[in-house]
């Protein structure tokens, strides 16, 4: 069985790789979704045994559906395509006409001709993320069939025990209704070993309640112990994220220097000019901030990756203005002669490659914050609920106590009038009261 570890690995790591591989070499509609998906996946919270049946798990379905859907519908079209050339229904140097560049921008593109790398460029995004998909959910889902089984055992013990204790309380009720019958009749024909037989089952029974007692009290510090230490942990991560973010908001507007980083450099020496007067933000605030960052910063990728798209390369030049001023850089081109192959542009420089990995890795840090920030006001909510439902079951607490007291004092008063008089004595001496007090 996967434990939550390994699916939160999974989740974090193995699959937004392969989905910025699936979007980095292969650039069309299709690996476009992939990209809405790598964007996505920081926002939702790791598989756990509740999230898988939630948003999560719907996530994880999408995404193997999604992929299986592409990778029928490429074996359909090159299908198509082939059966089309053999029966001399298309021309064959169909590159580049009106038809082909739609479907392939769309993300279906013919092979024929292709190399073993170029081909397997074509399809292996489609494969790979079926297949990660499908083992990151299977993983994950073993977590709900685990928790479906434990519940289902957890369901039997707790019936069990509620059926002994019920059995232990109409005892008890029976005894205290006897008890008290015997004491109002005065009946002073008991024999001693039933009341030796009480005895031994009072004893058994305060020990149980004093069991109980320190289980209850261990739990509760262990339960007290690990609040503290999340409240420390989610403090640091706070802290560090603000720093973290400050620093990766100063690389990102140097990076690439252009219309659209100044947001990103004029961000930060904001940031770092407040901090020099010593001054704190406010955490609404600062959240709000890295909202926007957030936003910005995704429509920051999704343009850059859709101006690697013939028709917006055609549209908007390359060396035109407003693709110079905006930061805007094609870091493929396309060949009409040879449509299957990857040609990456030689006229850019080492920044231009930087720059979309480091607005990937200032959203995933924004993102994550504004998560871990979600998940602690949700903690706050789900605790000021059970406190309340603690406080309305305090008063309940109160009665079985007093019930429990009421019994206590039957007993007393049956033993006090079935005793002698020296034994009476000897009887209020250890109980540490008198008889009056024991009547009262």
């Amino acid at each position: 069985m996967a434990s939550e570890v390994l699916c939160g690995l999974l989740f974090r790591l193995l699959l937004p790789v392969c989905l910025a591989a699936a979007c980095l070499f292969r650039y069309n509609w299709l690996s476009f979704v992939y990209l809405i998906y790598l964007l996505l996946i920081p926002l939702f919270a790791e598989p756990t045994k509740t999230t898988m049946q939630g948003h999560t798990g719907r996530l994880l379905k999408s995404l193997c559906f999604t992929s299986m859907t592409f990778l029928l519908l490429h074996i359909i079209y090159q299908i198509t395509i082939n059966s089309l050339l053999a029966g001399d229904n298309i021309e064959p140097n169909f590159n580049c006409s009106s038809w082909e560049r739609s479907i392939r921008q769309l993300g279906f593109e013919s092979v024929r001709g292709a190399d073993a790398g170029n081909g397997i460029r074509v399809f292996i995004p489609d494969i790979g993320m079926f297949v990660v998909g499908l083992v990151t959910w299977l993983l994950c889902r073993s977590l709900e069939n685990v928790s479906q089984h434990n519940s289902d055992f957890e369901l039997d013990d707790q019936e069990k025990e509620d059926e002994e204790e019920n059995k232990k309380s109409e005892k008890l009720e029976l005894e205290d209704e006897l008890l008290f019958e015997d004491f109002e009749l005065g009946d002073e024909d008991c024999e001693l070993p039933e009341e030796e037989e009480v005895d031994v089952e009072d004893g058994e029974l305060e020990e149980a309640d004093v069991e109980e007692s320190t289980k209850m009290k261990i739990l509760r510090q262990i339960a007290d112990v690990a609040s503290k230490l999340k409240e420390i942990i989610g403090n640091l991560i706070t802290s560090a994220g603000k720093v973290v973010v400050t620093i990766l908001l100063g690389l990102t507007g140097m990076m690439l220097p252009s219309l659209t980083s100044t947001v990103y450099f004029f961000t930060f020496l904001g940031l770092c000019t407040w901090w020099s007067f010593c001054r704190t933000f406010d955490p609404l605030l600062f959240s709000c901030l890295c909202v926007l960052m957030a936003i910005f910063s995704a429509g920051h990728l999704i343009t850059l990756y859709l101006y690697q798209f013939q028709f917006f390369q055609e549209a908007v030049p390359p060396g035109n203005t407003y693709a110079s001023l905006f930061g805007i850089s094609p870091v493929v081109q396309t060949d009409c002669s040879h449509t299957w192959m990857f040609r990456v542009n030689p006229d850019l420089e080492w920044h231009h490659f930087v720059n979309p990995i480091m607005l990937l890795v200032l959203y995933y840090t924004l993102a994550t914050l504004i998560r871990l920030w979600l998940q602690e006001s949700e903690d706050m909510q789900v605790k000021e609920k059970a406190g309340e439902t603690e406080e309305r079951e305090e008063p309940e607490s109160s009665e079985s106590n007093m019930t429990v007291y009421t019994a206590e004092k039957k007993r007393q008063l049956w033993r006090m009038a079935h005793y002698r008089t020296d034994e009476r004595h000897l009887l209020t001496t250890q109980d540490g009261c008198s008889t009056p007090e024991v009547c009262v």
